[in-house]
């Protein structure tokens, strides 16, 4: 599996479409195909987001790795970032924590987490 950048048509395939905001994103392609997407939408506030097929869940260093470019992303916003765990995914809290993020609070729609810089934990 490789990771890199997305491109526009990794989003539609990925997510349905695109987003209005711009954003910051890397992929994850098996076979020539993209499989897997983590980023941040620059929305306000900004967003966190992810999506994975089953190809990727296999495969725990290719998470490992995301998780580690994926921070990098994290790092370089200038404000606060929220991700909310995706209930159909049960090791989302613990991903979530285990890259940096600190449990906020719970809305109808799930546990919302804020990105913590390890400039100021």
């Amino acid at each position: 599996m490789e990771i890199r950048a997305a491109r526009r048509s990794d989003v539609i395939a990925l997510c349905g479409d695109t987003y209005p905001q711009s954003m910051r994103a890397i992929v994850v392609e098996h076979q020539g195909e993209p499989v897997g997407i983590a980023g941040v939408l620059n929305s306000s506030p900004a967003q966190c987001f992810s999506t994975m097929q089953d190809v990727v869940r296999a495969s725990p260093k290719t998470i490992l790795k995301v998780a580690k470019a994926l921070a990098g992303i994290l790092n370089q916003s200038r404000g606060p970032v929220y991700a909310i765990a995706d209930q159909s995914e049960p090791t989302a809290p613990r991903f979530l924590s285990h890259i940096g993020f600190k449990y906020l609070t719970t809305t109808y729609q799930g546990e919302v987490y804020q990105w913590v810089k390890p400039s100021q934990l």
